[in-house]
């Protein structure tokens, strides 16, 4: 590993310290790695390959608490951008081992040095997304490095949008957003039918053994009702704050199985897509939790990617710029973010990034 930023207090290792050190594509290199220590939180890597640099931020998979504990998400206003953004997410990006250098800071040396001229991509599942998100803000702003595209898989609502900032366009404009199926977490915390959902999903299955006793769903049902009377009150005490957060920029859908996604462009004024976003499974399950997983991420859009590059070998994509020229509205920003996302070769910063995400996490 490469360690190409001399700030003092910097967490710089080799890969060798590394249990299982991450599996990337031949033409990729790592250029720089932090992982979560004392006083450092966010996990994240830069790798380049060839002429794109990528920064790929660790998440975790969905849990109960997850889902809770976004509930009291309370928006705080950023002290440089202005924006309000996720409180847990942005006071973990300032943590670290130097005083002075939030993970954006850090991030904008090593890529004075790394990047240079390459585009520069940043990804994340999860929470990971979050990261990308808030850090791409702030490298934005400063217009500290050429972020061409940000790309979140499953990642929840850490922004509130402001369709009058400079900076929130400029992020909107280059961000995809890709919801595999009935993600939970992507739908959180602004949609509050999923919160209640997911929360009654998982309790009415609990079973709770105490000796010998196993109490089953009776008992379940009981702690359901409490918790949910319980969200029901703390969301009414923070709904007007909370319902603010929102998905940034085009917003994929995507399904096992089916060799193409439906995009929704998030519309900071009208917000005519939360009727894709606050729709419910009929009937709730583990499934919610199971598809956020990076595993099945990688695996789904690995299938649209395939497809898409069997399209693009056949002719099919020759002319999507020309398309996206003269098609109208709403056409022409989906065939633009088509174009951006699966790139013209190999899925372009699509593949790198699900790659490097994947490997971080």
């Amino acid at each position: 590993l490469h360690r190409v930023h001399q700030q003092k207090g910097t967490v710089a290792v080799s890969l060798a310290a590394v249990d299982k050190p991450p599996k990337l594509m031949d033409t990729m290199k790592v250029r720089h790695l932090e992982l979560v220590s004392k006083g450092q939180l966010v996990q994240w890597a830069v790798v380049e390959d060839g002429n794109t640099v990528f920064v790929a931020f660790k998440g975790s998979d969905a849990n109960i608490s997850d889902v809770i504990s976004s509930l009291g998400a309370i928006p705080v206003q950023h002290p440089v951008h202005g924006l309000y953004v996720h409180t847990c997410v942005h006071t973990s990006l300032q943590a670290g081992p130097s005083e002075e250098l939030g993970v954006a800071g850090r991030l904008s040396a090593i890529l004075q040095q790394v990047a240079r001229r390459r585009s520069v991509v940043l990804c994340g599942h999860s929470l990971g997304g979050g990261y990308a998100l808030l850090v791409a803000l702030e490298l934005l702003h400063a217009n500290s490095a050429r972020v061409a595209a940000v790309m979140t898989f499953g990642s929840p609502h850490v922004v509130v949008p402001s369709v009058e900032s400079r900076d929130w366009k400029r992020l909107s404009a280059i961000t995809c957003h890709f919801i595999n199926s009935w993600d939970a977490v992507a739908r959180i915390p602004s949609q509050w039918e999923w919160l209640e959902g997911t929360v009654k999903s998982v309790l009415s299955t609990l079973e709770v053994k105490t000796g010998p006793v196993k109490v089953g769903v009776p008992f379940a049902e009981g702690v359901t009702r409490k918790v949910i009377d319980h969200l029901h009150a703390t969301y009414a005490a923070l709904k007007d704050r909370v319902a603010k957060y929102d998905t940034v920029g085009a917003i994929y859908f995507l399904s096992p199985g089916v060799a193409f996604t439906m995009c929704v462009p998030t519309d900071g004024r009208t917000r005519s897509h939360h009727e894709y976003l606050r729709k419910t499974p009929e009937e709730w399950g583990w499934f919610v939790f199971e598809q956020h997983s990076s595993i099945a991420y990688l695996s789904v859009l690995t299938e649209l990617i395939e497809h898409a590059d069997g399209l693009r070998r056949a002719g099919l994509f020759a002319h999507l710029s020309e398309l996206a020229t003269a098609a109208p509205g709403i056409l022409q920003s989906r065939c633009k973010c088509l174009e951006r996302a699966l790139g013209r070769c190999g899925g372009g910063p699509l593949s790198g990034a699900l790659v490097a995400q994947h490997a971080s996490t």
